[in-house]
């Protein structure tokens, strides 16, 4: 667990570090100031988040809204803590979870083959949402660093990485096992509705047994958000440019890097906007009349949505891997048995 939390940290403050660099060595033009309409969105407080934690009824997560994957987690934990003081005693109700475990994992794998269809109509919303910027113009060079970013860290950094930590194997063997989940991400921008898709392919295609997938993925989900966090820093960088003729400071750059990387572990509450969430509390905290200057990007949200969510699962991939790869849980599928 300590690796595994070492590593969020570390692979997060990596991917940031990219995005920011890129984004500096080509600095995208300034976006022109105009009125626009805010989401009718607003971040929980920490009270919030706790109280939904902590629950007098933990049992409601099975009934909550999106954020419920963080408190179920929580009680997961606990009862898995709880299944080890007595297996004697405790041995009928393990079995009864490990059983549902195996019965919702292939209910997940049948899902999984419904969304393939389901993503069809999502790119079809996504593409049309883009018709509503009015001069993409001001967006290109943007959309530019962000995709030169996804390439190095999905082309350079991930596979070099796996390479040496992960077995010296073709690293772009796993990158290709992993291209559904990535491009899912991409176009639906919601870890949420990939996280089965996600499960699957980490399971059938990277061969990660259910012992370290079960407890990685959904952490790594809520709280692995480098893609988030890559994003997030890159478009604030562009935020605070738009807003002055002047240069950025080292100070700027700094402030910029260091509270993108601590509010992307507070954003596990949004799995679809949680570039929103980062961008307006990154704005928020900020001040200097850019409290809502996060609206400059507004018109090309969902381009943000999508490069989020396909660092993040690559991301929740990588360090899944690595840990199964590291705890002798890892079995390795031929490509020619792929999903």
């Amino acid at each position: 667990m300590a690796r595994l939390l070492l590593s969020t940290v570390i692979a997060t403050a990596v991917m940031l570090a990219v995005g920011m660099s890129v984004a500096l060595l080509l600095p995208s033009d300034r976006i022109p100031i105009t009125i626009q309409e805010d989401l009718d969105y607003t971040n929980p407080g920490f009270d919030q988040v706790v109280g939904h934690i902590l629950s007098p009824n933990l049992f409601q997560v099975f009934t909550g809204d999106s954020s419920l994957l963080l408190p179920l987690t929580v009680l997961a934990l606990v009862l898995g803590i709880l299944f080890h003081f007595d297996k004697e005693q405790t041995g009928p109700a393990f079995n009864l979870f490990d059983s549902l475990s195996r019965i919702f994992y292939r209910l997940n794998w049948h899902i999984t083959r419904l969304q393939a269809y389901l993503i069809f109509f999502i790119t079809f919303a996504t593409v049309r949402s883009l018709r509503s910027i009015n001069d993409f113009s001001f967006y290109t060079q943007h959309i530019v660093v962000l995709a030169l970013s996804a390439g190095v860290i999905l082309f350079l950094i991930y596979p070099l990485t796996l390479y040496l930590a992960g077995g010296r194997g073709n690293p772009l063997n796993h990158v290709y096992s992993l291209m559904t989940p990535l491009l899912t991400g991409l176009v639906s921008g919601d870890l949420f509705f990939n996280y089965g898709i996600l499960t699957s392919h980490l399971k059938e295609n990277e061969g990660i047994s259910r012992e370290v997938g079960a407890l990685s993925v959904p952490l790594l989900t809520l709280f692995a958000r480098g893609g988030t966090a890559l994003v997030g820093g890159a478009s604030m960088l562009l935020v605070i440019r738009s807003y002055t003729s002047l240069d950025l400071t080292p100070y700027q750059i700094f402030w910029v890097f260091f509270f993108s990387f601590l509010f992307s572990f507070a954003i596990s509450h949004a799995p679809r906007l949680g570039i929103y969430a980062m961008l307006s509390l990154l704005c928020d905290f900020y001040g200097r009349g850019l409290d809502r200057g996060y609206i400059l990007l507004l018109p090309m949200l969902p381009i943000l949505i999508g490069f989020s969510a396909l660092l993040d699962t690559a991301c929740a991939a990588l360090l899944t891997r690595l840990t199964a790869y590291n705890a002798d849980f890892l079995e390795e599928v031929p490509s020619k048995e792929f999903l």
